[in-house]
């Protein structure tokens, strides 16, 4: 799955947290794909906390602007 394809999921709740967990944790591009402390911070998080999304957007919109 592309990256920002996966990003865009999760923050649609087209994929579900777990899915997109395991997902981030295979993707090795990830750690190209965003600066160093985005990447730590997305692999630091609390996948099962209830803020997870909020987490999660502040994280990714990060990403995503980066590469627009």
């Amino acid at each position: 799955m592309e990256i920002q394809t996966a990003f865009h999921q999760v923050l649609g709740k087209k994929l579900g947290i777990t899915d997109f967990e395991a997902w981030v944790y295979a993707t090795s591009e990830l750690e190209e794909f965003l600066d160093s402390d985005d990447y730590f911070e997305l692999i630091s998080l609390n996948y099962k906390d209830k803020s997870v999304l909020y987490n999660l957007e502040k994280v990714l919109d990060k990403g995503l602007r980066k590469q627009n």
